[in-house]
């Protein structure tokens, strides 16, 4: 029996699967006046292209809908399913061109196979899901758009006021600094209560008064089995995002345990020459990190590091990015941080603010520091994200967040250089998003 690929998980679907899902929907056995038309939730077409994005648009404001890539028409009924001649992933050029032509990003999922009788063309189907918010298409002069019955139109006035109405008593707008604090009340560091062996300072610790935690948290809660599988993909993107702390655990100069419950799932770390402890957390509202920011430096005493708080904050988008791509989830998140640093102080070379824990030769100059000095030791920033700002433009995402950060501890910032310098920063650390 074919899949319905109106209420399938499409993050695993694919291969022959997929291609025959295509050909049952549209029943191009059928003759060609019975098979399944256009209509208000089926838009298909030869090629992905701008005339597409009206249709996802019009979809996300109206019912939802599938779009399906690689299927030649006439008259509004489906001729063949003829494939996209393309090298590379036809799910990713996808994706891309939504995230950054539709605001707000719609919810959709996409799954694509190569053709079975051309290896060189693939085939996608994109559902676009209808959820409290008005989507407005970036592209053109007509920026709302619905759909009536197999066409997609500029929404009239009353069809806007409508939406607009429709929307505000639907909306529920989430508080993510609410939702930040409530996280750290239960997930936190610590800190060795006394000097002692590596066993001594883990048996008897206290919570922790300097962290970093910075909360990423999707426009919506994700729908997806959680199971070993998904732990296991979890604990890949953790290595891959954070490979410096993976190759200390590996290497057996850190200490590392998993947690999980019900829906969630934890890594902590532990390094041993030093009081220091980082954990992550993931579950489908959310993926966080809390790490220690206090590392004593030889001649300076105990500091924190710019550097080191721009990279994890880099390093933890890039995380979410990946778990989130793997889940087909491309939509809008919330970035939410806290930086308590207590007394200590930022530590600084002559050239720069370099990284303590990642590594020495890592640093931002100097320069993006106009002015001011540290008058607070608590620090909170917030942004919204898109797909494209958390992958294309991950050094500007970071630095904006950076900013914040600084500007409520008490210092004035040039952004400009500061996004430089993040730049060069993670390109320099290898981040899978530079």
């Amino acid at each position: 029996m074919s899949i319905n690929l109106y209420t399938a998980d499409l993050s695993s679907v694919g291969g022959t699967e997929l291609y025959e899902a295509v050909e049952t929907l549209l029943r191009l056995s059928d003759p060609p006046a019975e098979r399944l038309s256009e209509g208000w939730t089926l838009d298909f077409k030869e090629q992905w292209s701008d005339e597409m994005l009206k249709h996802a648009t019009a979809f996300a404001n109206t019912f939802g809908g599938l779009l399906i890539v690689g299927v030649s028409e006439k008259d509004g009924k489906p001729q063949d399913i003829v494939g996209v001649q393309l090298r590379s992933e036809l799910k990713t050029q996808i994706a891309s061109s939504i995230s950054a032509n539709i605001s707000p990003t719609p919810t959709f999922q996409i799954a694509e196979c190569l053709h079975p009788k051309d290896r060189s063309k693939r085939i996608a189907v994109v559902r676009i899901r209808n959820v409290s918010k008005l989507h407005y298409l970036m592209k053109g002069d007509k920026p709302v758009y619905v759909r009536n019955e197999d066409e997609s139109r500029p929404a009239t006035a009353l069809q806007l006021r409508s939406l607009i109405e429709q929307r505000a008593r639907e909306s529920n707008p989430t508080d993510t600094a609410h939702l930040l604090k409530e996280l750290s009340s239960r997930f936190y560091v610590t800190t060795a209560k006394q000097a002692g062996t590596n066993e001594e300072r883990r048996a008897n610790r206290t919570r922790s008064s300097t962290s970093l935690t910075v909360l990423v948290r999707p426009a919506e809660s994700l729908s997806f089995p959680f199971d070993s599988s998904t732990e296991d993909l979890f604990d890949a993107v953790i290595v891959r995002s954070f490979p410096e702390v993976a190759r200390r655990w590996n290497d057996e100069q850190g200490e590392r345990q998993e947690k999980r419950g019900g829906d969630w799932h934890g890594i902590e770390f532990w390094q041993n020459n030093l009081d220091f402890e980082m954990n992550w957390l993931f579950s489908p509202r959310e993926v966080a990190l809390v790490t220690q920011v206090n590392v004593p430096v030889s001649g300076f005493g105990n500091c924190w590091s710019l550097a080191d708080v721009a990279l994890n904050i880099a390093f933890l988008l890039c995380a979410a990015n990946l778990l989130w791509e793997a889940l087909d989830f491309y939509g809008e998140a919330r970035v939410a941080c806290e930086l308590k640093i207590g007394q200590l102080k930022l530590y600084q070379a002559t050239t720069g603010f370099y990284s303590i824990f990642y590594n020495s030769e890592l640093c931002v100059a100097s320069g993006i520091i106009k002015g001011g000095s540290s008058t607070t030791s608590l620090a909170n920033a917030e942004v919204g994200t898109t797909f494209i700002s958390r992958t294309g433009d991950l050094a500007g995402t970071v630095s904006v967040i950076t900013n914040q950060l600084l500007r409520e501890l008490g210092y004035s910032i040039d952004l400009n250089a500061l996004r430089a310098e993040v730049e060069r920063l993670l390109r320099l650390a290898n981040a899978p998003y530079p």
